[in-house]
């Protein structure tokens, strides 16, 4: 019912996971461009924004 680990079973785990993390490191893959795009027309659009709000405070006080 209950699972005991042997701490010499819980060790060799703790190697072979760490083996496995030095010889297998997960690769880098970068975003795809048209994510970058999108992520820096949106930031654009909402700076315009920012500034249109104040740009009609100023002309409408």
């Amino acid at each position: 019912m209950h699972d005991d680990h042997t701490t010499e079973a819980m060790e060799q785990a703790r190697i072979d996971y760490e083996r496995k993390q030095f010889q297998d490191p997960e690769k880098y893959t970068p975003r795809p461009r048209w994510q970058i795009v999108f992520a820096w027309a949106l930031i654009a659009i909402v700076i315009l924004g920012i500034i249109n709000l104040c740009y009609l405070q100023m002309t409408l006080s």
